[in-house]
């Protein structure tokens, strides 16, 4: 594993109307910055969907017809801006401002990211969601809505779907002290924001994750063992 040296928080892409000529000239940037450092490689990280959040690409849309937004999954984000970047990074030659070789070489991690082994955190938190669900119900707590649980009851072959939102909290403490429970439909009517402590930790290494090599190996998923604690 290692950590990218730049990527994009669509919701910032959209807040901060960057158009594609934005989104490419920052990553030539950042190739030109680390190559006076010496370094003529790193990893970038495009979010799934990025043209949906750039306005001009959205405008553009509107403008033409609805037989294109329907094909705008099509867009390989990716390569696309691969070839923007490489044109960029002519220009910036042309001027003197970069001196290295950029190959670009691009994989869509879509699906691999989701299929890999659950470690033990995951199997003991997903064990708490459905301990959860399975009190919440017992009380009769079906109002409740932002994931859903489906329970087959075969001997009677009715097919139940109940919609209960569940949380897990403290779960940075052991496991006996984590805190289950429910959430109610009106609190999740909101307008989504990305300015919790997470997304401003991001904010305040993004330029050092940028300009700087910091790689982790942790080797395979430990199960058991020291290893698992680290």
């Amino acid at each position: 594993m290692s950590f990218h040296f730049t990527s994009f928080i669509l919701l910032q892409v959209a807040a901060k109307k960057q158009t594609l000529k934005n989104v490419t000239d920052y990553i030539a940037d950042v190739i030109c910055k680390r190559a006076k450092l010496g370094y003529n490689y790193g990893v970038i990280l495009i979010p799934e969907g990025l043209i949906d959040f750039i306005p001009e690409v959205q405008q553009l849309i509107s403008e033409l017809n609805e037989i294109l937004a329907h094909d705008i999954a099509k867009i390989e984000t990716e390569k696309m801006l691969i070839q923007m970047v490489e044109t960029e990074l002519e220009v910036k030659k042309l001027a003197s401002a970069y001196k290295g070789q950029f190959k670009g070489q691009s994989y869509f991690f879509g699906y691999e990211g989701r299929c890999g082994l659950p470690y033990n955190f995951d199997a003991t938190y997903c064990n708490a969601l459905g301990y959860a669900a399975g009190v919440l119900l017992h009380s009769g707590e079906t109002g409740l809505i932002s994931s859903r649980i489906y329970l087959r009851i075969s001997s009677q072959c009715f097919h139940f779907c109940f919609f209960v939102g569940l949380h897990v909290g403290n779960l940075a403490a052991p496991v006996a002290e984590w805190a289950v429970g429910g959430t109610a439909l009106t609190s999740l009517m909101d307008v989504e924001r990305r300015h919790g402590a997470p997304f401003k930790k991001y904010v305040s290494m993004r330029e050092e994750w940028a300009l700087n090599n910091l790689y982790i190996n942790p080797g395979p998923i430990q199960f058991v063992g020291q290893q698992l604690i680290k």
